[in-house]
């Protein structure tokens, strides 16, 4: 929501900023630890969610960048079902 009007909420105050902020704090952290699974992934023997999560990124071959799976992975971990 705040990205779509970011233009125009970031002249009003309000703890719509400390929950953007704290959003991007979160999406940061994902984003590092999928790098962090990537380099480490055995495609054989996956450890957690985030490896079989890549493996079968990988194995749909899928052309996105880490940034997509980043937000895909934080949307899938944040939102239940």
């Amino acid at each position: 929501m705040f990205e779509v009007f970011s233009g125009i909420l970031k002249y009003f105050p309000g703890i719509h900023r400390d929950v953007y902020s704290k959003v991007q704090e979160i999406e940061d952290f994902v984003i590092k630890n999928i790098q962090r699974h990537r380099e480490r992934l055995d495609p054989s023997a996956p450890k957690d969610f985030i490896d079989s999560f890549l493996v079968r990124m990988d194995k749909a071959r899928a052309k996105l960048d880490e940034g997509s799976v980043g937000k895909r992975a934080m949307g899938t971990l944040l939102i239940p079902s």
